[in-house]
């Protein structure tokens, strides 16, 4: 029987400004101005930035969101996702991830599920967030052979959240600037992370972005909603 961890994913937002997109909505100009993509699934994986990089549904549903709105979410199993073709307006620095989930297992331990990536497992090259053991596990690196990353271990610590497989919502938050990696957990920084070498924008890697998914990661585990 396979495991399953619900991720109900409200949105989505990509930006080139640092550490300064904690905003859910594209409502405020300086937002706009800096987003890349934008996806409240409603009723659908648009992008509802006006940048067209719209996602494309396998195998998932839509669901309730975590406000009880219908169609608002994607439930996903398997080796569901939402993928969003690789384009260079994909890969910017500063990068910001925003994004909602939630497990509806306590005290899951999944191992290495994707959030939202942009990585293909172990190539060194790109960004993601993970959900690994129950928390959410951030990562940026640029170079094939590991010369420049922010992510957990390597002798430098983690940096990871807290655990968050308690059947509550969080807002997650992701920023990566040439002063290191950040992580907000409902409004609160959880983690901080140095540059390992030399802060640099990461190469394209040709990867696509997906949602809901890790590519080659280690556990394939039933999501059931995103």
């Amino acid at each position: 029987m396979k495991t399953k961890l619900t991720l109900f994913l409200a949105v989505i937002a990509v930006t080139l400004f640092g550490t300064g997109c904690a905003s859910t909505e594209p409502a405020s100009d300086p937002l706009k101005k800096g987003l890349v993509a934008y996806y409240p699934f409603n009723g659908n994986s648009l992008d509802e930035s006006g940048n067209g990089h719209d996602g494309v549904v396998n195998g998932a549903a839509l669901s309730l969101d975590r406000n009880g709105a219908k169609n608002s979410a994607y439930f996903l199993g398997g080796d569901d996702s939402i993928v969003i073709k690789d384009n260079s307006d994909l890969n910017p620095m500063p990068l910001t991830i925003s994004l909602w989930c939630k497990s509806a297992v306590p005290g899951s331990k999944i191992s290495a599920q994707g959030l939202v990536t942009k990585y293909r497992n172990a190539n060194w090259l790109g960004y993601a967030v993970l959900w690994s053991g129950g928390r959410a596990v951030p990562m940026y690196t640029t170079n094939s052979t590991g010369g420049s990353y922010l992510m957990s271990g390597k002798g430098d610590g983690e940096f990871v959240s807290g655990d968050l497989a308690d059947d509550n919502w969080h807002h997650i938050v992701f920023s990566v600037d040439p002063k290191g990696g950040i992580l907000f957990v409902d409004g609160k920084v959880v983690s901080f992370k140095n540059w390992h070498g030399k802060p640099e924008k990461a190469p394209p890697s040709g990867d696509d972005l997906r949602i809901g998914y890790y590519p080659d990661g280690p556990g394939r585990p039933e999501i059931e909603k995103l």
